[in-house]
């Protein structure tokens, strides 16, 4: 009991002066108990920080000393020790992280022996080591009902950030994220484009469901609830990269499938999109002058400007941030 009110006391007297972390203790104080009988909320909480785009008011960074890092990724290294601790991995999981921690061990000695400054070596490897903890994450948990509940959180998240993602561009709410002209010329007239947290997990969706498709493992209408969503973000962000990918996925889709059916089948998908496509291209062209026909307009002509024409070789060679690729940082590679 003295403890308890001493404890209260405390926290009162923290929350007068440092409003901030008075806040945060309190948190705390709700979230750990609840945490220590669910574990698994902690994965949950890490998949909603990572992935869902939220308005730019909305803070999704700690700031430790000199150092900022992203909310979820100290969900994600909390939701790894309690998985870690409680779920037991299989061998095939043991080696692959054994294997991916002693290759960034390895390299990272490799860079610090070459001159390279620690900073720059720990700033380049965390994003790996952070898909090194996720892969730990769902190595453990892979095939199980979490497994399950994750992949049907996926379609709120999607949801949620479309819809802010086409707020963000057809009225201007500022979202997480990055935000540019979708033009290679950079054409004031261009739509603009939408880079949020939930861009390359909806890539990563697409990429899924399409080669499930192609392969007959899933149905148009059941994959619709991630598909959709996950179209609406990834077209908004006019990625050259991301149609690539899909691009990948198809093919992989119909290698692994072993059957001259799933090549009649993408071929029907392919002709129900072009088909839908020019019917909806024909639709807005004609009431253009409705705001949002001309909003779609617009994000279609900057569609095909930016994404469609510029994965020709005479777009490449006159866009500059490919071209400083292929100049600037690839010899570096090389060597």
């Amino acid at each position: 009991m003295v403890a308890a009110s001493t404890a209260v006391v405390v926290l009162s007297l923290i929350a007068v002066s440092v409003p901030v972390v008075g806040l945060a203790l309190a948190v705390l104080c709700i979230a750990v108990p609840i945490v220590v009988n669910r574990p698994l909320l902690l994965v949950y909480a890490t998949v909603v920080a990572a992935f869902t785009t939220v308005p730019a008011a909305v803070p999704t960074t700690v700031v430790l000393g000199s150092y900022s890092v992203r909310l979820y990724e100290v969900l994600l290294v909390v939701a790894f020790a309690c998985v870690v601790a409680t779920r037991p991995a299989g061998r095939a999981v043991r080696v692959a992280e054994a294997l991916i921690y002693g290759v960034l061990a390895l390299w990272s000695i490799v860079g610090v022996a070459n001159g390279n400054e620690i900073g720059w070596v720990l700033a380049d490897v965390r994003p790996l080591v952070l898909l090194a903890l996720a892969f730990g994450i769902a190595g453990r948990l892979a095939g199980g009902p979490a497994a399950g509940v994750v992949i049907r959180l996926m379609v709120p998240v999607l949801w949620i950030s479309a819809v802010l993602t086409v707020l963000g561009s057809a009225a201007g709410l500022p979202i997480s994220g990055r935000e540019e002209l979708a033009s290679l010329s950079l054409a004031a007239d261009a739509a603009t484009r939408l880079l949020s947290p939930a861009t390359y997990a909806s890539v990563g969706v697409i990429c899924i469901a399409v080669a499930l498709l192609i392969m007959g493992r899933a149905s148009l209408r059941g994959t619709l609830p991630w598909l959709l969503p996950a179209v609406i973000i990834v077209g908004l962000s006019f990625s050259r990269n991301a149609v690539i990918s899909i691009a990948v996925a198809v093919l992989v889709g119909l290698l692994a499938s072993r059957s001259t059916r799933s090549w009649f089948r993408s071929a029907g998908y392919a002709a129900a999109l072009l088909a839908f496509g020019a019917l909806a291209w024909g639709i807005i062209s004609a009431t253009s002058a409705v705001p949002v026909s001309a909003w779609m307009l617009q994000q279609a002509e900057s569609f095909a400007g930016r994404v469609v024409e510029g994965i020709s070789s005479t777009a490449i060679a006159a866009d500059g941030s490919a071209r400083y690729r292929l100049d600037q940082e690839d010899p570096h590679l090389w060597s």
